[in-house]
């Protein structure tokens, strides 16, 4: 059973996404999907057949067990980011 940062830390805090912040969804209950954010619709993905590729938030999270997408962040809140990587 995996457990989420949404069951650890319970906070009213919300971060918004950055260009080239690290994202991430579950997937089964046991892996991670990750990402990099582009913009509000668009985050870049290494599908299942080794292909990067850009796809809308909501295909990011279709067919995966994630309901919510999480972003990578240092202690103090703020989005880990590549926009070199993006």
């Amino acid at each position: 059973m995996v457990i989420y940062p949404s069951d650890l830390f319970k906070n009213e805090q919300n971060v918004k996404p950055i260009f080239g912040a690290i994202v991430y969804c579950g997937i089964a209950g046991v892996l991670d999907h990750t990402g990099i954010w582009l913009d509000d619709n668009t985050i870049v993905e290494l599908d299942g057949n080794g292909l990067i590729k850009p796809i809308s938030s909501q295909r990011f999270l279709a067919e995966r067990s994630g309901k919510q997408i999480f972003i990578a962040c240092d202690s103090l809140a703020q989005p880990l980011s590549c926009e070199i990587a993006a």
